[in-house]
């Protein structure tokens, strides 16, 4: 499902920059980092991507940009405990939950932090996994 964000709205916010404005720019630098390889620059023009992918109901994509932060993070500052709001765009998107879930656990540090085990078990729960997400969901509780 694709939306429009609060411009559809008709809803204005003083003072910030619209979306689409954003989007432009976070291209933009995306393309000047990529010549000079500068990993820590694309990472952030990336997870503003992300931002304006998530803000604009377009989940595929954003975890299509989320995918380059997490690539360009890890390349910047070696390892990372965030997915760069992969998982978000996981659990909203449009992939089949067994495909997520496999993409979830590929990119998942070896000790994800409880966020990450909550949209995990949520995952599992989609796939009538009930047992195996409740017990994820109690050892996330556990660490919060």
């Amino acid at each position: 499902m694709t939306g429009d964000g609060p411009r559809g709205l008709g809803i204005e916010v003083p003072g910030q920059r619209r979306d689409d404005e954003l989007e432009v720019l976070a291209r933009r630098a995306v393309l000047l980092f990529e010549q000079s390889q500068n990993h820590a620059a694309l990472a952030i023009a990336w997870l503003a991507l992300v931002s304006v992918e998530s803000f604009n109901g377009r989940f595929e994509e954003q975890a299509r940009a989320a995918e380059q932060a997490l690539k360009h993070t890890r390349l910047a500052w070696r390892r990372s405990s965030t997915l760069c709001g992969l998982e978000g765009a996981l659990i909203l998107g449009p992939r089949r939950s067994d495909e997520a879930l496999e993409m979830l656990d590929s990119r998942a540090p070896e000790h994800p932090p409880p966020i990450m085990l909550i949209r995990r078990a949520e995952l599992l729960m989609m796939l009538a996994r009930v047992d195996e997400s409740a017990q994820i969901a109690r050892e996330a509780a556990d660490r919060l």
